[in-house]
């Protein structure tokens, strides 16, 4: 899993500097961008239990949300960025060969739909609880 979100970092920093051409600070849209996709995936999970558990998709608080939010930011600061820990990353990750990129892209890929498609199926799921059509 390690490896995997590693790459995942990789690639959002890659994405940053070669697509978007990014200069001033790659490293810090990248740790936006893998940010996130960890606030989607908890934000799916608070969600499910909301609807499924609960049967209540108002019961949470959007300051809950906020804090949330920052906390994913600070953590994956300390994960990816703190003590300069994105060199080692970067590094790593460019000695990876070729076959194993690929295979990691296409995770990673799934990994981006699977995010995003999980979200949707929530909302939709929240809006049938609520009797919204």
């Amino acid at each position: 899993m390690k490896l995997f979100l590693y790459h995942f970092f990789y690639r959002m920093y890659w994405w940053n500097t070669q697509i978007v051409k990014e200069k001033n600070f790659p490293v810090f849209s990248a740790l936006l961008g893998v940010s996130v996709f960890t606030m989607l995936n908890i934000t799916t999970i608070i969600f499910a239990y909301l609807v499924f558990v609960l049967k209540n998709p108002l019961a949470y608080p959007k300051w809950l949300h906020i804090i949330v939010s920052a906390f994913a930011l600070v953590l994956n600061y300390f994960i990816y960025v703190h003590k300069k820990k994105y060199l080692s990353i970067l590094k790593t990750m460019s000695e990876v060969a070729k076959s194993k990129i690929r295979v990691r892209d296409a995770l990673s890929t799934l990994y981006i739909l699977l995010s995003f498609s999980m979200v949707v199926w929530i909302v939709i799921c929240s809006r049938n609880a609520l009797g919204i059509k």
